[in-house]
């Protein structure tokens, strides 16, 4: 299992490859799985609950070991974290979904490889964000808010596989009701943007249709006058010279025959 696998998005039915080109510019689309919180309170919760397991799991002997899970050993392909990474991270999720930070800190002392893939899907999210609010503001408000919104509506659910809430079924309508508002917002924002740059062509069209006539004279007075102008230089032209020289060069014959 990869961390951060299933990404979030206002269109949910078109995954995209996380960190990839297309990720980063499709409109609405913010890494962020729910695999991260699934499997870190799935880990976690049980072993908080029950320090017996773990004793008898450490009595063990080593060769009884079971071997590394496929996702934890993908997890570990990924090397070290850099520190300038998880400090972004961090600060990121910090400022944004502090629950998600006590997650990770479970995460980190209990499955260091998938922490570390996690702060390296997380540092990519808090990048991207980071790129759109220098280029579009209006549009990093939603996109954080939306991250925000499906970020919680992951814990949620996250929490509702390990224990009962009687208010879970309130909290995650609530939760789902902003993400639609959320996604209603971009929707508009992005069809804002579209009518704006349709403006801008039809004032483009109706210049050029109006100008036509008066451009096409304009091309063409500019390249005779640079023809013009090549003449007086004395660029020779092949078919005026052969037409200026004398009728004893063009027809008397060859010394050589």
């Amino acid at each position: 299992m990869r961390i951060f696998q299933m990404p979030f998005s206002v269109r949910p039915d078109r995954p995209l490859e996380p960190g990839s080109a297309a990720a980063l510019r499709q409109p609405g689309r913010l890494v962020l799985g729910a695999s991260i919180l699934f499997f870190a309170i799935a880990q976690i919760a049980p072993a908080a609950k029950s320090g017996t397991a773990n004793d008898a799991g450490a009595s063990k002997p080593a060769h009884d070991a079971k071997k590394p899970a496929d996702h934890e050993v993908k997890a570990q392909d990924r090397g070290a974290i850099s520190p300038d990474h998880e400090a972004v991270a961090m600060s990121f999720v910090r400022m944004n979904h502090a629950e998600l930070a006590d997650v990770l800190a479970e995460l980190k002392a209990s499955k260091p490889a998938e922490y570390a893939a996690a702060i390296a899907d997380l540092y990519k999210v808090s990048e991207h964000l980071t790129q759109i609010q220098a280029t579009n503001p209006a549009r990093y408000t939603l996109e954080l808010e939306a991250w925000k919104i499906k970020s919680r509506i992951q814990l949620l659910a996250a929490r509702e596989t390990m224990s009962s809430d009687e208010q879970f079924k309130a909290k995650l309508r609530t939760a789902l009701e902003d993400q639609a508002e959320n996604r209603l917002k971009l929707l508009k924002l992005d069809r804002a943007a579209a009518a704006d740059r349709v403006k801008r062509l039809d004032a483009q069209i109706e210049i050029a249709e109006n100008e036509q006539n008066a451009t096409v004279q304009r091309q063409l007075d500019s390249l005779l006058r640079s023809i013009e102008k090549m003449r007086v230089a004395g660029v020779p032209d092949k078919h005026s010279a052969n037409q200026d020289r004398p009728v004893s060069e063009k027809t008397a014959p060859s010394k050589n025959k």
